[in-house]
């Protein structure tokens, strides 16, 4: 009989490593999450200018073709 508790403490240990460990990798993936998301709001006037730059190459391309002919 003592051996049904000795595994029902050890299945006990066990279950709350597990929530231990389940905890951890939240944390781990919560603080990736919150690093993405300042990442890009850190970025998006960057890539707002980038994108601008981009647009007025293309417009600055189309009259160079205009003036040539």
């Amino acid at each position: 009989m003592k051996k049904d508790f000795a595994l029902g403490g050890a299945l006990s240990t066990l279950a709350d490593k597990w929530h231990d460990q389940v905890g951890t990798l939240l944390d781990a993936c919560a603080h990736i999450s919150n690093h993405l998301d300042y990442t890009q709001n850190a970025h998006a006037e960057d890539e707002y200018w980038i994108a601008t730059q981009f647009k007025f190459a293309q417009l600055d391309k189309g009259f160079e073709e205009r003036a040539q002919h």
